[in-house]
């Protein structure tokens, strides 16, 4: 298989397994096991679209094209360029009249 071949497989594999969606490859390498690809994903969308959290993550792929292991390595914004390698993304918290009611 050639590369181009096994980004697009990894990209959709990768969306079944995190239901993420993948926005890009941006690195690709082959070795003996297979090839191991950076596939960037869209975490958190938000309006505006430059404040969305964008993940990166290493991708094994057997010589076959089917996704071996994911590992997410930084989180940054959309209109950032520098990842951060850990990061916390607050959920928002529910006030105790929410939480009663099962919200």
């Amino acid at each position: 298989m050639h590369l181009t071949q096994i980004a697009e497989r990894a990209k959709v594999q990768l969306a079944k397994a995190t239901n993420l969606e993948p926005l890009i490859v941006s690195g690709g390498d082959k070795d003996a096991d297979g090839w191991r690809l950076t596939v960037e994903m869209l975490e958190l969308d938000r309006i505006p679209e430059a404040q969305g959290i964008v993940g990166a993550y290493d991708v094994r792929v057997s010589n076959e094209g089917e996704l071996v292991t994911w590992h997410r390595i930084g989180l940054r914004r959309r209109d950032e360029t520098d990842w951060i390698a850990e990061v916390i993304v607050p959920y928002p918290q529910l006030s105790s009249a929410e939480e009663n009611r099962g919200v």
